[in-house]
């Protein structure tokens, strides 16, 4: 068996690195698209990855995005595994939808996470500290206030599967369309401003 070393921090020491400041518009949407693609060729190699978090991604020096600990990967076949009569789950604290807490993960599952991970690259705070309990919702919006609507609407984590997206290709051509409309509305902007 070969390992890579892959040289680079994971995302949760570069933001420490950045002091905590939310990564920018353009850096999401182009580090989303890295993991979609990621998750997409797991995905189709009909795995769930079931650990995505900053701390499992790790930033090459060429900034490139690389995801690692394969060690909870699950078959997507295989729904949930049972122990003596319990489920068997893996979760990360602030980081794991529902399902996944009750050894139920599916592909939209890694979709939860993705978003999750963004909301921490957006904002700088751990998914877990922005949860309010009683809305059973996490409350991160106002945090990014130099993001777009749009791209906040799209990263919103919903706790309900058919709300999350059906596969990785989904998601890229919706950050296809995103980035069309965003790159739109700033050159409509430059042009009143300019013209």
């Amino acid at each position: 068996m070969v390992i890579e070393k892959i040289e680079g921090p994971n995302l949760e020491q570069w933001l420490k690195q950045q002091q905590n400041l939310p990564i920018s518009e353009g850096q999401a949407l182009a580090w989303f698209k890295q993991l979609a693609e990621i998750l997409g060729l797991v995905h189709n190699q009909q795995y769930v990855h079931r650990d995505i978090k900053p701390a499992n991604i790790m930033i090459r020096p060429d900034g490139q995005l690389v995801l690692i600990d394969f060690g909870t990967t699950r078959g997507i076949t295989i729904t949930y595994v049972a122990n003596n009569g319990a489920m068997i789950s893996i979760s990360s604290s602030g980081y794991s939808p529902r399902e996944q807490m009750h050894g139920q993960a599916i592909p939209q599952s890694d979709f939860f996470v993705l978003g999750c991970t963004f909301v921490f690259l957006l904002t700088g705070c751990q998914p877990a500290q922005l949860y309010d309990s009683h809305l059973d919702i996490l409350k991160w919006r106002h945090l990014a206030n130099n993001v777009s609507p749009l791209l906040l609407d799209f990263i919103e984590v919903s706790n309900e599967i058919n709300q999350r997206p059906e596969n990785a290709r989904k998601i890229l051509d919706k950050l296809t369309e995103l980035e069309n409309q965003l790159i739109g509305s700033t050159s409509a902007t430059v042009n009143i401003v300019g013209g």
